[in-house]
Formats: C-alpha cells, sequence, structure tokens
C-alpha cells in the first residue's frame, strides 16, 4: 500500500510538465522538491523556517530551478508571483529533526489560503498531515476552511487509513475555477 507521501506525489504528478511552477510549502528534508525536480518542474520554490534545513541541501538543487527560502510558508505571496501547477505541505515536525519545531495551525491556514489563490486552474494541492504537537487543532482548522471552498472553485479529497486513529492522512485539492495570483474570495 502506498505512503500518505506517494499517494500526494501520485496525485501531483499529472500538473507536472516542463514549464511547472511548483511550491514546496514545508521543505524539510527536501523530499517533495527532489520529486519536483525530477517530474522536470521549471521552478520549484521550497519554505522552511529551518535555516539549517535550507542550507544542508543547498548545493543539491539548481539554483535556476530551485529557490530555497528561509521563511514561513504563511509569506508565500511575497515570494511566489506566478500561477503555481503544483503545491504541497507536509504538516508536523522535520523527520528526524527537532520535534518540538512544528507547523502551526494559525499560519498554516494562512499558507493554505494564499496557495489555493496562486493554483491556476486545474493546478493541484496534497496536504499531508501527521500527528503532532498542534496537529489536531491543526488540521481541524484547516478543514474548516477547505470545507468553505465553493465546489466550483475546486474539488477536495480526504485520503487515509481506516484502521490507524492517529496516523497521517493527506487532502488533496484541484483547482476548478477562480482567478489565480491572489488569496481566494470563496474562503
Amino acid at each position: 500500500m502506498k505512503s500518505m507521501v506517494e499517494i500526494a506525489h501520485a496525485f501531483l504528478e499529472p500538473c507536472l510538465h516542463r514549464q511547472a511552477v511548483c511550491v514546496d510549502a514545508t521543505f524539510g528534508n527536501g523530499k517533495d522538491t527532489a520529486f519536483f525536480v525530477e517530474c522536470g518542474a521549471r521552478l520549484v520554490y521550497a519554505f522552511d523556517i529551518q535555516k539549517e534545513l535550507i542550507e544542508k541541501r543547498r548545493g543539491d538543487f539548481d539554483e535556476r530551478v530551485v529557490e530555497l527560502i528561509v521563511d514561513s510558508h504563511a509569506h508565500l505571496d511575497r515570494y511566489v508571483d506566478k500561477p503555481v501547477d503544483a503545491i504541497v505541505f507536509n504538516f508536523g515536525f522535520c523527520p528526524h529533526g527537532d520535534e518540538t519545531i512544528t507547523t502551526m495551525p494559525k499560519e498554516s491556514v494562512e499558507a493554505v489560503r494564499k496557495a489555493i489563490g496562486r493554483l491556476r486552474k486545474k493546478g493541484r494541492m496534497a496536504l499531508v498531515l501527521y500527528p503532532h504537537l498542534f496537529g489536531e487543532q491543526e488540521s481541524d482548522a484547516l478543514e474548516r476552511v477547505l470545507r468553505r471552498i465553493d465546489p466550483h472553485v475546486a474539488t477536495i479529497q480526504r485520503v487515509e487509513s481506516v484502521n490507524t486513529k492517529a496516523g497521517p492522512f493527506v487532502l488533496l485539492v484541484e483547482k476548478k475555477a477562480g482567478e489565480t495570483g491572489r488569496e481566494s474570495e470563496t474562503i
């Protein structure tokens, strides 16, 4: 069976082409950024608040293709001014890292709102949510926001394991309509 990250990647892959613009909103160890690059994306914006994680992988990516940004994903509108084909979030903490440095509900909601506004029509976004210190509040807040989106603007699905209470799950979003380039007025 596929992991939630593999499900997210399979969902995003149809949007990836030679001119694709992507956002890895939670860089961590850089695996999602590497996935976008391997799939041929033209430009990847990769965000993390932990400078040491960005610096550890800086030499692994062509700076003409990957823009590594030490800042919160809540500020993605300061850096991303193009319509985006694919966006991925992994909410929680960096695996094998400091578990006290986590994504936070308020910033995550702000980031997702801005990310939806940047998605082009037929663009896709995957949100992988892991259990962590603020995980329950974060997932509740994100789902409240996503439930308010008009189904004519985006289709949203939740994928989860039935027999694990605290396991990760993924929310998959495909934009159907709406203006690209600013926060969606529907949320």
